[in-house]
């Protein structure tokens, strides 16, 4: 309430942590809104509610961003046409393209020429039935000199089923 009397702001959000009574810690998410009375002065509603665990994931996914973008295998996430999302420090290391470069180009601007169009296609064949692919590339770095990487190639799947993304682990 004091907040509301120092200013002109009609609702107030905040997330902050509390001690509970098991001694564990939670975090908050409150929403207060000042409502005009003329019946009561100071008057106010609103909600609190336990973010506890929409906490705890966002750290978890925070965690899992760091050890991806700083793992020692390159990793590329492409969406379901094969459009690159995301590649880490390895990946661009590794392949000599800037993360600014690759994203929303194919990963067949690594292609070397040195495989037939058949490896591809059993590779995609294994892919559209929502299977992981395993093989090694004969990749061409953005130099031109050509590399060989052993590759896991795993499909994402929505709720539905449907393949919303790959995501390569090299």
């Amino acid at each position: 309430i004091k907040e509301f009397n120092r200013s002109d702001r009609k609702t107030i959000e905040r997330e902050y942590r509390i001690i509970s009574k098991d001694k564990s810690i939670k975090w908050m998410h409150e929403h207060v809104t000042k409502v005009d009375s003329d019946i009561v002065e100071g008057f106010v509603e609103g909600i609190i509610q336990d973010i506890t665990v929409r906490k705890d994931a966002e750290f978890r996914s925070r965690l899992l961003k760091i050890a991806v973008d700083n793992a020692a295998e390159s990793v590329a996430i492409t969406d379901n046409k094969g459009n690159i999302e995301y590649v880490n420090k390895a990946f661009e290391h590794l392949s000599g393209y800037s993360r600014a470069e690759l994203l929303g180009e194919n990963p067949r601007i690594l292609q070397s020429g040195q495989h037939p169009a058949s490896f591809y296609e059993e590779m995609w064949e294994t892919l559209l039935l929502k299977e992981t692919w395993k093989g090694t590339f004969i990749n061409k770095r953005k130099d031109g000199e050509v590399y060989h990487e052993k590759a896991t190639i795993s499909p994402v799947l929505d709720e539905e089923l449907k393949t919303t993304h790959y995501i390569a682990v090299k």
